[in-house]
């Protein structure tokens, strides 16, 4: 190339900026929906009569024949009735608390049952099991606590990972997707839902709460970036001078 072809110092085509791979995570919304499942046996009464997926997942099973993956298998609500059907499962989850509530229950079951059902705690994007599976389920909303479209794609691969040739991946999204058509956001749907969940464990009127507890829930409205209102808009804070407080406890007129 001569000297006249050389592009001159400063001149041409400049550098693309490197694209981010990925949306910035919300931290705070990811952290809201992992409460739902911190007390396992709050969401074991909660969803006690929620019997018509178990029974719909129960019978893809038994017509797959096993074994079946299930993502956000949780304490068992769905494996454990389908290991009682005589089909082994694996079951993927991130909650340490409900995995452990699953092994409680598996030790009041039958040894056949038992070795039916192995849990594996990881997160549904990474986890990799070397293994295919006719049969793998993403259940009971399982798939919205995916809020990115790089969380999505990441976890699509893992399932191609794990489906065997001509296999059936089945995903429950809840009934808010099929009414909000295609203009549905998933990332603001995966928000209503935790909003709701996230309201469900608040604390409430005459909740006792002791001297640490209330240390600690004013720690964590200090760590918030917005700490004066509840996902729905309700305040957390009230301001009231002391001639004010005064009156609502009926000291002065």
């Amino acid at each position: 190339m001569s000297r006249r072809d050389r592009p001159s110092p400063g001149k041409g085509p400049k550098p693309r900026a490197p694209r981010a791979t990925a949306a910035r995570r919300d931290r705070e919304l990811e952290a809201g929906s992992l409460a739902h499942y911190e007390d396992p046996a709050y969401y074991a009464a909660t969803y006690a009569q929620r019997l018509e997926d178990v029974a719909y997942y129960v019978g893809l099973a038994q017509r797959a024949g096993g074994p079946v993956l299930e993502y956000g298998a949780g304490n068992g609500r769905i494996a454990l009735p389908i290991a009682r059907h005589g089909i082994d499962v694996v079951g993927i989850d991130h909650s340490a608390p409900m995995l452990a509530d699953l092994r409680a229950r598996l030790a009041r079951e039958p040894a056949e049952v038992r070795a039916r059902v192995r849990a594996v705690r990881g997160d549904m994007r990474r986890v990799r099991l070397g293994r295919r599976f006719p049969l793998v389920l993403a259940t009971f909303n399982t798939a919205l606590h995916l809020y990115t479209r790089d969380d999505v794609e990441r976890f699509l691969a893992r399932v191609r990972e794990h489906l065997a040739p001509r296999g059936r991946f089945v995903l429950d999204l809840v009934d808010e997707l099929k009414a909000a058509g295609r203009e549905v956001n998933l990332a603001r749907l995966g928000e209503h839902t935790v909003a709701k969940t996230v309201c469900r464990h608040a604390v409430k009127a005459n909740d006792p709460l002791g001297g640490p507890e209330l240390e600690n829930l004013v720690e964590d409205l200090r760590r918030c970036a917005m700490p004066y209102t509840c996902p729905h808009g309700r305040p957390t804070l009230i301001e009231m001078n002391y001639r004010e407080l005064e009156k609502k406890f009926g000291r002065v007129q």
